[in-house]
């Protein structure tokens, strides 16, 4: 390692003096470069030409840290070839710059050869050789280490002190463009997220109050002197039948028949007390009634007076419908995502990730070689939390879907 802290400027001949100027007024408006844009990616390849750059080396790379696995995820350019490869990804702690974001310190390695930290991985995958490396830790905010820049085989001579004060000085200024950026998508994020639930909420409230209309209709198309009602799934929409039921308070069961599957709704005076699918997955109460909600084809039949001792549901009738349309809508995103006819074909078991309980036991319960629906039948979970757990694990590559 190399003592920054040790360089007399001073002490620099003229020249020598000249050209670290020279290199700091080009940090300066190297801030003013990286600072210009919000897009991640290319703040990252701009940040990344510019290291080879004013390091007069071969090549540079930059690696962020995954927050949740500790994993450095590399973008790597090469100045010569201009080769690329993205999103290699290194076990934490390993090779020079998995020692440099656990340490959090800087390295000059002046032959990697004689370095047992360096890992020979990353040249195999990039067709590049590389025989000398500095390397510093980008930090962000509250001093943690988001990353690490580094620079291969200066062009002439060897990486010395002035080199490492300069690029940790570049490393600094990239830190917090990278950071301004992430917080920037980050709030890019939520603010789509809101919209986008705004937009369901305001479709929803349109479909419930279209459905008034519809439930008038029902009431005075279906009901039988016997107090029994019966339709197609097709014409007349589950949330319709509850809202007439509830309105009616009315007491009995729905049972909801589709091509796949049969559920059965009870209510006392208007409210739903107990739900149930009955063929796997086997759920009740409140799952049973989210995964029934969006049944669109088949039958429905609604029997006076049915009742059993069981009781499930504590949430009002209207709280059903209007979080069963919710999520609903977002159960068609994840679908689109990871369609039922997705395959498991790689489980990884091994990484250290900061998940969700739901999905760290579906991780556990996952079989190679089954499609999404197979799975999703022998889980306990309705559909919207199996496909949310799913994207959770697909986020952390724990999983490996094929067509």
């Amino acid at each position: 390692m190399t003592d920054i802290e040790s360089l007399d400027i001073e002490q620099m001949e003229h020249q020598e003096a000249l050209q670290y100027v020279k290199r700091f007024k080009v940090l300066m408006e190297i801030n003013a470069s990286i600072n210009s844009t919000m897009d991640l990616e290319v703040l990252l390849r701009t940040i990344i030409d510019i290291a080879a750059s004013v390091m007069n080396a071969e090549a540079s790379s930059l690696a962020l840290r995954e927050a949740t696995t500790g994993e450095l995820v590399f973008h790597i350019v090469s100045q010569d070839t201009h080769k690329s490869l993205e999103s290699l990804r290194l076990p934490k702690g390993q090779g020079i710059a998995g020692w440099v974001a656990e340490n959090g310190e800087p390295v000059i390695v002046p032959d990697v050869s004689k370095d047992e930290r360096f890992y020979k991985g990353v040249d195999q995958k990039s067709e590049f050789v590389t025989r000398s490396i500095m390397c510093v830790p980008m930090r962000r905010s509250g001093d943690s280490v988001i990353g690490v820049l580094q620079v291969l085989n200066k062009k002439e001579g060897t990486f010395d002190a002035q080199d490492l004060l300069l690029f940790s000085s570049l490393a600094n200024i990239a830190a917090i463009a990278i950071e301004n950026s992430q917080l920037y998508h980050i709030l890019q994020q939520t603010m789509d997220k809101l919209k986008a639930d705004n937009t369901r909420l305001n479709n929803i409230l349109a479909q419930l109050k279209q459905s008034e209309e519809e439930v008038k209709r029902m009431k005075t198309q279906m009901e039988s002197s016997d107090g029994s009602v019966k339709g197609s799934l097709s014409v007349f929409i589950p949330p319709n039948i509850l809202q007439m039921l509830a309105n009616d308070m009315k007491t009995g069961a729905i049972l909801l028949t589709t091509p796949e599957q049969e559920g059965k709704l009870y209510l006392s005076q208007g409210e739903v007390y107990h739900a149930e699918l009955l063929k796997a997955p086997r759920l009740e109460g409140n799952d049973a009634v989210y995964e029934m909600i969006n049944w669109n084809e088949g039958s429905f039949a609604f029997t006076k007076d049915e009742q059993v001792d069981q009781k499930t549901i504590q949430s009002s009738c209207m709280h059903l419908i209007i979080e069963g349309l919710r999520r609903g809508d977002e159960l068609q995103i994840l679908l689109e995502k990871y369609p039922e006819t997705h395959v498991v074909k790689g489980i990884d078991l091994t990484q250290e990730a900061d998940y969700s309980e739901t999905a760290t036991e579906l991780l556990s319960e996952l079989q190679l070689n089954h499609t999404l629906h197979t799975l999703w039948e022998r889980s306990a979970l309705d559909r919207h939390t199996f496909y949310s757990a799913i994207d959770e694990l697909a986020k952390h590559h724990l999983l490996k879907l094929t067509a």
